[in-house]
């Protein structure tokens, strides 16, 4: 019979947390166990022992365990654009502490509930123009120009709270957003300035949350990167850069890196390191 140990989800697994080494699946259970018995305790522990040392479980030693537990459980399937959002929430999570991901993914829907209310045809001419309406009219959601590196422009649950934040999290509420009303939208893996397209009823448009939904046009987009980065990054018949959602939750995972690589703390810093290389372990 199979043994599995590792840190992540499965629907079928059976959840146990070791005090020392944080969650542990266990695979299999004995007949009429909802949980392994006291008696087994020091078996599993040894096989549990046995795992580390061979590296397939890996306990985090700056990261907050149950941000790390997140982010892993999340990156084992980031395709899906709610696990996009968990891994995000999970990196919030080291330095804002535990907290319920469920309500903040809540408000997320909540938002694009009004947008469908608001245009009962579903055509995406209409979810777009409620989307921006709501999100950059109502609701005043754009970039912080005035401390664009402070960690908490990286953090989820504080961008919504306040409002302001980095490009790359401000893409990312505006596509689960997006998503969760209706219409196809993508992150933009553009350099220095991240960007995002939503396809609209005839073509794809490319949007800045950054700077309050502005929308660009292709030779618009080049020349508004250029700004940013110094360089023209690409010619007009390019490609859109197209970012996996590997790449959209590395950039965020940099952006702290790099924060507090320069400002510390370096308990932080290094907390960051542990979910990129966690990040490079599930792609493998």
């Amino acid at each position: 019979m199979k043994q599995i140990f590792d840190r992540g989800v499965a629907a079928e697994a059976k959840t146990e947390r070791c005090p020392q080494f944080g969650p542990v699946f266990l695979f299999p259970l004995q007949s009429g166990e909802t949980r392994p018995s006291p008696a087994r305790a020091p078996f599993l522990h040894s096989l549990v022992e046995m795992q580390l040392r061979s590296g397939m479980i890996r306990t985090p030693r700056y990261c907050r365990p149950a941000a790390y537990d997140l982010f892993a459980a999340a990156a084992a399937n980031l395709d899906a654009t709610e696990n996009l959002v968990r891994a995000a929430l999970a990196v919030s999570m080291h330095e804002l502490g535990t907290f319920d991901p469920s309500a903040i993914e809540s408000q997320l829907a909540a938002l694009a509930t009004q947008v469908r209310a608001r245009a009962p045809s579903g055509r995406p001419a209409g979810l777009l123009a409620h989307l921006h309406s709501l999100l950059f009219d109502e609701l005043g959601l754009r970039g912080n120009t005035e401390d664009y590196y402070h960690p908490q422009n990286s953090y989820l649950p504080r961008v919504l709270e306040s409002r302001r934040g980095l490009p790359v999290l401000l893409a990312l509420i505006y596509k689960s957003v997006a998503e969760q009303a209706g219409l196809k939208a993508y992150g933009l893996n553009t350099p220095g300035h991240f960007l995002v397209a939503v396809d609209g009823d005839q073509e794809r448009m490319v949007v800045d949350p950054f700077a309050g939904g502005r929308t660009l046009n292709r030779e618009e987009m080049v020349e508004w990167i250029g700004q940013w980065t110094g360089a023209i990054p690409w010619h007009l018949d390019s490609p859109l850069p197209i970012a996996t959602h590997r790449q959209w939750i590395a950039r965020i995972v940099l952006n702290l890196v790099g924060t507090f690589g320069r400002e510390g703390p370096e308990q932080h810093f290094y907390a960051m390191q542990e979910l990129l290389e966690l990040l490079g372990d599930q792609e493998q």
